[in-house]
This record gives structure tokens, C-alpha cells and sequence, in this order.
């Protein structure tokens, strides 16, 4: 029987129409499906709303090519009302009249006369303008009243833009510091997924996942590492790994030490076997993997099956060259971790250095541990 889903503890942001928001348990914070069921940790923003249709007046009505007039005439917005008529408007419009027999102005009413035959009425910023189709008199004094230039006959500043609706852009629901995969990237590289870190014997997770850099990359010198994580053993050589995955990859276990170089994860490295070979079957086991120093702890000795039976019976087991059946490092005392999945479905580790015993929460002594 499948485990019911975690319930949780915030409701859900908004999600567009199609798109589904389920609770990790594991990382505490919701991931998304969208309408294809591909699942993202990215909220992908609000429901779309209906955008402000801007519809200026008459903006449905015909607006006619217009040729270019031998008067030029600023032009107004839709809907803009002309600016009254002037005492010198109008005296413009008698010399236009005055004129009419020029070639000029015979060629502009013949223009406007064969548009009439077609349109009967044209439009100019909303304003009808009457055309007598008898001769010259009627179109250039109707136009005459309407020309929109001053008493110096200099043409006024173009209109300004009229306002578009401004909306507001969406809001994105922050996730603090750290998403299940660190944000950044943008140039296509999976997004990196550290599910659970450790230095020596103490969790060093939060800290890794802060360090992941915008390309998904994870990077640390070793021989620093006490500067990024701190001491919890001092004079002795401390061992670092991380549970991690990129994408949808599989899930792979890097391990190593102080003093050991630069320590790199890479969106583009291939998959490593020998760091496949550390995660174990979530469906046989609680036990995702065991590190000894800096080797697979389920390795050697009595074999992986019953290290696994084990740990998963009794919940503890000796941190010895001789219980793992190998020396996982060399020299230097080693630590060893177990990562396990804990009661809410979230990876965690217990630990034990060297000599030491290991127990796991379902041991009865765990807690003295």
C-alpha cells in the first residue's frame, strides 16, 4: 500500500490553469507539474489574468489610406478632439478658397472629390468632414474651418502617446537561500540536487547547498575545508561527501578527503560507477549508502547483504577495519556515515568515528548515542 502523501504545513501558491503544486517532504517547500505532468521546483508564477485590452473611441470604425496632402497636416490620435477654430483659422481657410483655381489646389480637390465617390465621408481624429461633390467652395471652406495651425501659421508639437494600462508584473513566492536545487543557471545545465552532505561526523547540507554556484556547479578546496565547515575533529585528516544528483539523473555519492585538491561537481561530467555503486535500492533498504573513509562501507567483510540485514535489523553496527572487512583510508582515522532516509521520506546521516559505534534511530540506544 502506498504511503499517503505528506501533508503540508503552508497551502499552495496559485498555479496557472493546468498546473498541479505537491508537497516535498523531503526538501519542505512544494515542487509543480505542469499540464505535460514534467515536475519543476521553479513556481512557475500566478494564474494568468485577462490583460487590459486598450480600445481607443471609433476604433472599430474604417480609416482610409490617406495620400499625402500638399498641406501638411499634424496628426491627431483617435479619439483626440481638434482644437477649436481661430479668427486666423478661418482666414486661412478664405485664402485657401481664393486659391482654389491653382494647380495645387485643383489637384487636392479632384483627390478628395474621387475619394468622396467611394467613401462618402471621411474620418480625421473622430470629426465628420462634409465634401461637396459641386465644386471647391464647399470642401476647402469645410476644411479651412478645421485646419488646425495658428495665426503665425507655424504647425503645434505632435500629440503625446496616449497612456497605455500599466500591469503590474507577477510575483514570485521567494524560497529563502536555497531551492531543492540551487537557482541559477539559465543556459540549459540540470539543475543540481544535493540531497545530503557530510564532513567528519556532522551534517554540512545547508552549507553545501549555499555554495552551489549560479552554472550548477559545486566547487571546494580541500584543503580549506575546516574554513567552509568548521573543526569538529581538529588534528586529524577530516573526510567529506556528498549524496547528490543532477536532474533527473541517478543518484550518486561523491567521497573525499582534506588535502585532496579541488573537489568539483560538474552539470556535464558523465556518470561515475564507482559513485552510482555507493546508493543503494530504496526499495530493499533504509540504507541509501555507507562511506568508510572514503570508500564504500558495504563493500568487503561479510558483503553488502548482510551489512544491510545488519544495519536494518538491529540499527547498529562497529566503525572497524575488521566489522567493515577493509581499511577505507589509510593512516588517518577514519569517520564512518550512513545515509538513510529518514521517517518523513528526507535523506539524514548517522555517524560514528573510528572505533566507535554506529547507531541509527530505530536502535534503542540511538538516543545516548
Amino acid at each position: 500500500m502506498e504511503a499517503p502523501p505528506p501533508v503540508a504545513p503552508i497551502p499552495a501558491p496559485p498555479l496557472p490553469e493546468g498546473w498541479k503544486a505537491e508537497w516535498s517532504a523531503q526538501y519542505n517547500t512544494w515542487f509543480y507539474l505542469n499540464p505535460a505532468g514534467v515536475s519543476q521546483w521553479e513556481y512557475p508564477g500566478p494564474p494568468q489574468q485577462q490583460q487590459p485590452i486598450y480600445a481607443p473611441p471609433n476604433a472599430a470604425l474604417p480609416t482610409p489610406p490617406l495620400q499625402s496632402p500638399p498641406l501638411e497636416q499634424p496628426q491627431y490620435s483617435i479619439g483626440q478632439e481638434m482644437p477649436p477654430p481661430t479668427d486666423g483659422d478661418r482666414g486661412l481657410g478664405k485664402g485657401l478658397l481664393m486659391g482654389a483655381g491653382g494647380l495645387l489646389a485643383g489637384a487636392f480637390v479632384a483627390h478628395k472629390i474621387e475619394e468622396h465617390k467611394h467613401h462618402n465621408h471621411f474620418w480625421s481624429g473622430g470629426s465628420k468632414l462634409p465634401l461637396a461633390s459641386a465644386g471647391a467652395g464647399g470642401l476647402l471652406g469645410a476644411m479651412g474651418s478645421h485646419l488646425p495651425f495658428g495665426n503665425n501659421g507655424a504647425a503645434p508639437p505632435p500629440p503625446q502617446p496616449q497612456p497605455q494600462p500599466q500591469v503590474a508584473p507577477p510575483q514570485h513566492h521567494g524560497f529563502g537561500s536555497y531551492l531543492p536545487a540551487a537557482f541559477g543557471g539559465g543556459g540549459g545545465e540540470p539543475r543540481l540536487n544535493i540531497h545530503c552532505a557530510a564532513y567528519c561526523d556532522q551534517d554540512v547540507t545547508n552549507a553545501v547547498r549555499s555554495m552551489v554556484k549560479p552554472g550548477q556547479v559545486f566547487e571546494v578546496d580541500t584543503d580549506k575545508l575546516v574554513d567552509a565547515f568548521g573543526d569538529p575533529w581538529p588534528d586529524n585528516r577530516k573526510q567529506f561527501s556528498i549524496l547528490y544528483s543532477y536532474g533527473e539523473r541517478p543518484w550518486e555519492l561523491a567521497a573525499s578527503s582534506e588535502r585532496n585538491g579541488l573537489f568539483q561537481l560538474l552539470p556535464h561530467q558523465p556518470l561515475d560507477r564507482k559513485r552510482m555503486e555507493f546508493v543503494q535500492d530504496p526499495n530493499q533498504s533504509r540504507v541509501i549508502a555507507l562511506v568508510w573513509g572514503m570508500e564504500n562501507g558495504l563493500e568487503g567483510g561479510k558483503g553488502k547483504l548482510e551489512k544491510l540485514k545488519q544495519i536494518e535489523t538491529s540499527g547498529e553496527f562497529d566503525a572497524t577495519n575488521a566489522w567493515m572487512g577493509f581499511d577505507g583510508m589509510c593512516g588517518p582515522a577514519k569517520t564512518a556515515v550512513v545515509y538513510y532516509r529518514a521517517h518523513n521520506g528526507g535523506v539524514t546521516i548517522a555517524c560514528a568515528r573510528e572505533n566507535g559505534t554506529c547507531r541509527l534511530p530505530w536502535n534503542p540506544l540511538a538516543r545516548w548515542t
